[in-house]
């Protein structure tokens, strides 16, 4: 029998019994729990590394997600106010990337592009209608005796 109620030592009984079968001597052990300690004392160091490498990656994460995603977005966002705000369709976007974010610059890149043409056209068109049409040309007046 095993008595573990106590963290410090480990207490250990056996019976043993004399040549007739009767019970005769009861043995107790008594073990300081040395292992045990050393096993929760790694245990604590395991747990608190484990915390401070999880707060540690948790950083790394939020600045590289801060760095090479919210800037970029940001960036992309005042561009296109500032694009939106001074009517400037020629205004481009970062669209260098190889990532996500710049196949998304170029396609707004494709679609300023495509405003710009869509409002030169119209200005080209406005330009024109400005414009008074060629007064038509008289036909040559005929005198009566050119009927041929």
């Amino acid at each position: 029998h095993f008595d573990t109620s106590n963290p410090k030592t480990l207490l250990g009984y056996t019976r043993f019994e004399d040549f007739y079968g009767r019970k005769s001597l009861i043995a107790r052990i008594e073990m300081p729990r040395e292992v045990l300690e050393q096993a929760q004392t790694s245990l604590q160091y395991l747990s608190s590394a484990l915390v401070v490498f999880g707060l540690a990656f948790i950083v790394v994460t939020i600045l590289l997600v801060e760095t090479v995603v919210l800037r970029r977005l940001a960036k992309m966002n005042a561009d296109l106010t500032r694009i939106t705000e001074s009517f400037d369709f020629g205004g481009r976007v970062d669209g260098k990337a190889k990532d996500e974010l710049g196949r998304l610059g170029l396609s707004i890149n494709r679609m300023l592009a495509a405003v710009e043409q869509v409002q030169h056209a119209k200005i080209a068109g406005l330009a024109s209608a400005s414009t008074p049409p060629a007064a038509p040309t008289a036909p040559a007046a005929q005198t009566e005796g050119d009927h041929g």
